[in-house]
């Protein structure tokens, strides 16, 4: 049975009683920019789980590196003169090695591509302010703000928070008020940005 008369009259009476909520659609230009920041943030996670693969095949064979700072100048040097004595595990070393390399290649292409991106792009100003807060360094500022996009478009900020799911869940039943953990139902991205950045202001390095 087709509704299509019956979802036009319900859209209209909605429309009329203001019950309609507005959806933000971005430029051209601001979806574009946050297509490179969401590229750049896939390829970090990719590096990720390529380093955390490398490191499970040597947990596997018994490798355990000595030193301190994983993945520093240091353990990728051990890495580069590691053999194993077995040519098809080499084989599979290399390729992880082979694989990491790869993705830390990808990422400063990216990161390089956004620098070169964000002077042109019309929120540079505000880019250039949320830097100027400690702990907010360029990636985590840019794909906060190309995630949330014209901040204009929030009247308070109460609104901004829900948007990034920031706002206590609530519980309540008659005269109880009962509050809980934040409801994440926001943009999970910016979420977590934003909460790293924090840490970082909480205990900077």
């Amino acid at each position: 049975m087709k509704t299509d008369r019956r979802d036009a009259v319900m859209l209209v009476r909605a429309l009329r009683n203001d019950d309609l909520s507005r959806v933000h659609v971005p430029t051209v230009e601001d979806e574009a920019l946050r297509d490179l920041v969401r590229a750049w943030s896939a390829a970090k996670q990719d590096l990720r789980q390529a380093r955390q693969r490398l490191k499970s095949f040597l947990l596997q064979h018994g490798v355990r590196y000595s030193g301190t700072a994983n993945w520093g100048p240091a353990h990728r040097r051990w890495l580069s003169e590691f053999v194993f004595t077995a040519p098809w595990s080499q084989m599979a070393f290399e390729e992880h090695r082979r694989a990491i390399e790869d993705r830390i290649a990808q990422c400063e292409r990216l990161e390089t591509a956004l620098r070169e991106a964000a002077p042109q792009w019309r929120f540079h100003p505000v880019l250039q302010a949320l830097q100027a807060l400690r702990g907010v360094q360029f990636t985590a500022a840019l794909g906060i703000l190309a995630e949330i996009g014209d901040l204009g478009r929030f009247e308070r900020p109460r609104q901004l928070m829900a948007w990034l799911g920031l706002t206590p869940s609530e519980h309540s039943s008659g005269g109880t008020r009962r509050l809980g953990g934040i409801t994440k139902t926001g943009n999970g991205y910016a979420r977590k940005l934003l909460i790293e950045t924090a840490w970082s202001y909480r205990y900077p390095a």
